[in-house]
């Protein structure tokens, strides 16, 4: 097995970008740079179905235990681990709040509004 440390390309773009949006001050005064983003919403958008490669952080009890990321994470398996998909959707969520873009706005719609996420939310909230 090849262990494989380098970094990955837009993933620390990505949680940066995460990051930065919360700290500006974005209130009505302020309005966030449409080509920033859409940089950063093209990041998010890139990564969050790409299911590998893929950090997984699981402890494994049995055979059946080792999975996809996919299965074990249905809802939150893209960009390279579940901590970054996370990030990526909030980014998606905040930016199509943040911003008047109607290709933002659509294009984060047509994940969240997807039935398999919402699916996969639903049976996470199920506690199953």
């Amino acid at each position: 097995m090849s262990l494989d440390h380098r970094p990955r390309a837009g993933c620390g773009a990505l949680v940066l970008a995460a990051l930065l949006l919360p700290a500006r001050n974005v209130a009505a005064s302020e309005p966030l740079d449409p080509a920033a983003a859409q940089r950063f919403a093209t990041l998010a958008l890139t990564c969050v179905h790409k299911e590998y490669p893929n950090k997984i952080a699981h402890v494994l009890s049995a055979d059946a235990d080792a999975r996809p990321p996919r299965e074990l994470t249905p809802a939150f398996y893209g960009c390279y681990d579940w901590h970054s998909s996370v990030h990526g959707h909030w980014l998606l969520a905040r930016i199509a709040v943040l911003t008047d873009g109607a290709s933002i706005r659509a294009n984060t719609a047509l994940i969240v509004n997807d039935a398999g996420f919402a699916g996969a939310l639903a049976v996470r909230l199920a506690g199953r």
